[in-house]
Order: C-alpha cells, then structure tokens, then sequence
C-alpha cells in the first residue's frame, strides 16, 4: 500500500482545513519551513525544511509550496502556470482550488463549509458576485466574518468598523490608468482592504513593504483583462497570479 505524505505551505484558512484533515483521517504531513519556522505565503516556495519526518519512499504530495532538496510526486496548487488548477474560473473553482484538488486527491466529497473555504480561497470576488455555484454571496460573508474575526480576536464590530474604514479608503483613493480603465492605488493598505474591495467588487493596486530589504506590489479583486494587463507591464520579480482568479503580485528587484 502506498504511503503518502502531504507538504502544506503557509497556513492560511484553507491550508488550516487541508490540515484539519489530515489529523482526522490519520494522513501523514508536515508543513514548509525556513529555517524551522512554518512559511509565509511570500516565502512558500523557498522553503528548506519540513516540520515532520518524512517517511523514506513516502509518495510527496506538494500543497502550495516548494522545498530546497525535495522533488514532489505530486502538485496540489493553484498559483502559476502549469499548476493544476490555475486558470480555472470562478465556475470551477472547486476543481481549482487547493482544497478541492486536495479531496478529489483522497477521494473524499466536501462539505458545504468546504465548498465556501474554496470558493473564498480560489475567487473571493467572484464568490461575492454569486459566480461558483453552490456558494452564496450570504453564507460566504457570514463565513468570512467568522472566520476573520476567530483569526484576528476580534468581535464582529471591530472586524465590520475595518472594513468599512478600508471602503472608504478604497472609494477615496487616487486612480491610476490600467488598460485604459481607472483602478485604485493605495500605498500600505490597510487591514480589510481585500476584503472591502471584495465586497464592493472594486479593482486596487497597491504598494507596500513587505520586510526591512523589500518591496511588494500587486492588483485585487480585479476582472481577468485587468489582471493580465498589470502582469504584463509591471516588471516585478518573482510574479504570480492567475488572471481568472482576479490577482496577481510580485516583488521589486533589490538593488
């Protein structure tokens, strides 16, 4: 019988679920590390440890991350060209995402809180618009509420008085031109502001520091010429996204 071992990358709410279970269903995994403490999303795919043992001729099933020395057998992502679910759009999003790539993998049917992980994961927007079926605009905003606020420690008021703080900004905020359209730039944006411009359905493109040495810059929330068109005249380094997703990111070049 083939022993499978699962490498998950940053631990965001769907990689929280995709390890949930694992525990439950008593599958081996481990998370990326470097050097030894779990990933961020910016640094996932730069990893140079895992968290647990790998067993010696273990099938590796890669989620979301890549490991300096270690060749996976398979991919689980959605992040770039090649990946198994990029591209796919909002309609599919469930055969797109992580999530669902990770229970088509096991074999195993999701439940609805699953299927809005991965709709909120694969296409926030689009899910907002009522675009991946079997979602609801409704039940996805109450989920993310919950959520956000579990995550953060923070009551419901606290979490609604950010996003509405970060929906002003994003209405208030100088426009640049994009592909002969009108998106906004907001420097160091807020905390909320995805989810605001989720919401709203409002493109951004934003700048901000990422560490002591570095800078980040992408687009959100975006329609999929808009993405495309952000990629191809940015110039950043180390670039991702996928259009049918709605964003795209990159860093600058250090001098």
């Amino acid at each position: 019988m083939k022993t499978y071992f699962f490498v998950l990358g940053a631990p965001d709410h769907e990689m929280q679920e995709i390890a949930r279970i694992c525990e439950e269903r008593g599958l081996a995994f481990g998370f990326a590390t470097v050097g030894g403490n779990i990933v961020h999303s910016h640094e996932a795919y730069q990893a140079n440890g895992v968290t647990a043992l790998i067993p010696v001729g273990a099938h590796q099933v890669f989620v979301e991350c890549a490991v300096m020395g270690l060749r996976p057998d398979d991919i689980i992502d959605h992040h770039h060209q090649g990946d198994p679910g990029y591209g796919m759009p909002p309609e599919q999003y469930f055969e797109g995402s992580s999530l669902g790539q990770f229970l088509r993998f096991i074999g195993v049917n999701p439940t609805q809180q699953q299927l809005v992980i991965a709709a909120a994961d694969h296409c926030l927007t689009s899910a907002y618009q009522g675009r991946c079926p079997g979602v609801t605009p409704e039940e996805l905003a109450a989920w993310r509420i919950a959520s956000r606020c579990r995550a953060r420690g923070l009551t419901e008021v606290e979490l609604h008085r950010q996003i509405d703080h970060a929906s002003k900004l994003l209405e208030a905020a100088p426009r640049i031109s994009l592909a002969g359209e009108q998106v906004a730039f907001i420097e160091e944006p807020p905390t909320e502001v995805s989810e605001a411009s989720a919401r709203l359905g409002m493109p951004y493109i934003y700048v901000r520091r990422q560490d002591a040495k570095q800078l980040k810059a992408g687009i959100r929330s975006a329609p999929a010429h808009l993405v495309q068109a952000w990629m191809d005249n940015c110039g950043l380094a180390r670039l991702y996204g996928d259009p049918q997703r709605g964003f795209a990111g990159g860093y600058l070049p250090r001098h």
